[in-house]
């Protein structure tokens, strides 16, 4: 985070888009870490996986509702339009090869 190190050298002025930018930096090295420790749990069989029915409709306009922030400051415009239902369902035995 050059950035932080340029404010801390008094090299950079703390403008708000400056801010801004780490902010958002920052948010997006938060996500990385917590994925990186979801793999991590994976990998070591500490995850279980639960298979059910999902609504996919539902899923992905709760992701853009989390997001619709964001998206907003950054001068994005997500729809999420249903289509012909979406079903999936685990094999038989509910085991995958």
């Amino acid at each position: 985070m050059s950035g932080l190190e340029e404010l801390r050298d008094g090299c950079a002025d703390p403008s708000v888009e400056h801010l801004a930018s780490l902010h958002d930096q920052a948010l997006r090295l938060g996500r990385i870490v917590g994925d990186l420790g979801e793999l991590g749990e994976a990998e070591s069989a500490r995850l279980s996986l639960h298979l059910a029915e999902v609504d996919l409709t539902a899923l992905a306009g709760a992701a853009v509702a989390e997001r619709e922030a964001e998206l907003r400051t950054a001068g994005l415009t997500v729809r999420t339009v249903p289509g012909p239902g979406v079903e999936s369902r685990p094999p038989p035995g509910g085991k995958y090869p």
